[in-house]
């Protein structure tokens, strides 16, 4: 199997199982919430970032206009969450606050996670 292709699967299998899931359940959204007040917590969400963002910007680094421009996009992207979250923990404090008072983006930004998701799955699976 191409690793693009892959890729492309597990990253829409994700954007879609967390795009439904906190779209379906509230209290999902408030307990992650909630845990983003640890800083242990967002020490261990930067360092599993910076690992899947390495290894995926090492084993897939294709800048195309096309999806496999979007998988590439989406490791750079978890490597600079984990580089920023490592250095600067508060970020994450402020993303919450962000969120937390507005429900309207957030739903948007899972709506989207939803779409790109399933765009991938497509990609991924079908095309």
């Amino acid at each position: 199997m191409d690793l693009s292709l892959f890729l492309a699967q597990a990253w829409g299998l994700y954007l879609l199982i967390v795009g439904a899931v906190f779209l379906i359940n509230k209290k999902s959204i408030r307990r992650l919430m909630d845990l983003v007040d640890d800083d242990n917590f967002v020490f261990t969400i930067a360092f599993v970032s910076l690992i899947i963002g390495i290894l995926h910007v090492l084993v897939h680094n294709i800048w195309e206009a096309s999806w496999v421009g979007l998988v590439t996009f989406f490791g750079w992207a978890a490597l600079a969450k984990g580089i920023v979250y490592m250095a600067y923990p508060e970020f994450a404090h402020s993303w919450k606050k962000r969120f937390k008072d507005n429900y309207t983006l957030l739903r948007g930004l899972l709506l989207l996670s939803l779409a790109v998701g399933a765009y991938l799955s497509y990609v991924g699976f079908y095309a």
